[in-house]
């Protein structure tokens, strides 16, 4: 697994990310809206519960999936992230997000 580490502006926390995440990742992240989903003829109807907090558990699964440490510590990535400040939050979540986007990548 390749990783890249960075430090949040506000902080200073030193967050190690994947560099790119597998097949399997981006699917774990969709079935969460899956699960909550009712499908019909192949398209989504509806969405059980709350549309917020689907899209609160789909950030928590990317972060999840994503981040590797926060400060060298692999626990409680999730609950470290809520309770960060706004600003490191935010730069956090644009870095996973330049990651997820593959504009990285250069073809050949």
């Amino acid at each position: 697994m390749e990783t890249k580490t960075f430090e949040t502006p506000f902080r200073g926390f030193k967050v190690e990310i994947k560099t790119y995440l597998t097949a399997e990742d981006e699917f774990e992240i969709q079935k969460v809206m899956y699960n909550a989903a009712e499908i019909k003829g192949g398209v989504v109807a509806d969405v059980a519960g709350s549309t917020g907090e689907v899209m609160k558990k789909m950030e928590e699964k990317v972060m999840e999936k994503a981040i590797v440490s926060i400060d060298g510590d692999k626990e409680k990535i999730i609950k470290r992230i809520w309770e960060m400040p706004a600003q490191d939050y935010d730069f956090i979540k644009a870095e996973i997000d330049k990651m997820r986007s593959y504009e990285d990548i250069k073809k050949k």
